[in-house]
């Protein structure tokens, strides 16, 4: 079975550490790879490439949402696909490289927010939130009506991840969230 370990890190030095680790420590079982980051400045069409390609993954909203303003306030989000049966040692690399704490940094939001879960505020975690939408692999920029009647990402391929990814609550850490899917559903994008 193919797992995806995410993780979020501060600074890119960490984030390239980790990938290098994670080469030697999998060696061929390490299917893949990626970061996501924007670039900052103004424009918010940066945010909207990587929102986009992050999308991709079909996280669970809470997680989704979580990694988002992470991006936003200048962090790197780290994919790996592997094969199960390196994932604990993936899981010391990304903890030894200095991914953030993400159950602090989801607490910390959502007391920004004024607690409470995620959903709750106003944010549902769809694209038309931060003033874009994805329609298959293309982002339209402008002012995006906020009503919807769809709660899940478009297409039906983005559906399938939906339902078929979760999280392994048993494998994730503070640092670091593993997930996995039913019928290859965590295949890289």
């Amino acid at each position: 079975m193919t797992c995806i370990l995410i993780g979020l890190f501060d600074r890119s030095g960490d984030a390239d550490q980790a990938v290098a680790s994670l080469v030697r420590a999998a060696g061929n079982d390490l299917q893949a790879v990626e970061l996501y980051d924007a670039k900052p400045g103004p424009e918010p069409t940066e945010l909207g490439k990587v929102s986009v390609a992050l999308a991709r993954l079909g996280l669970p909203a809470e997680d989704d949402i979580l990694l988002r303003e992470g991006i936003r306030r200048g962090g790197i989000v780290l994919a790996a696909w592997m094969a199960e049966s390196h994932v604990e040692r993936a899981l010391a690399v990304f903890e030894a490289c200095g991914a953030v704490d993400l159950d602090d940094r989801e607490a910390a939001q959502d007391s920004a927010r004024g607690g409470g879960p995620s959903g709750q505020h106003g944010y549902t975690g769809h694209d038309e939130d931060i003033g874009f939408a994805t329609f298959g692999g293309d982002a339209v920029l402008g002012q995006i009506p906020r009503r919807h009647h769809d709660d899940t990402p478009a297409g039906l391929a983005g559906r399938f991840e939906m339902a078929a990814m979760r999280r392994d609550p048993e494998r994730s850490r503070a640092q670091v969230r593993v997930y996995v899917g039913e019928a290859g559903a965590a295949r890289r994008p």
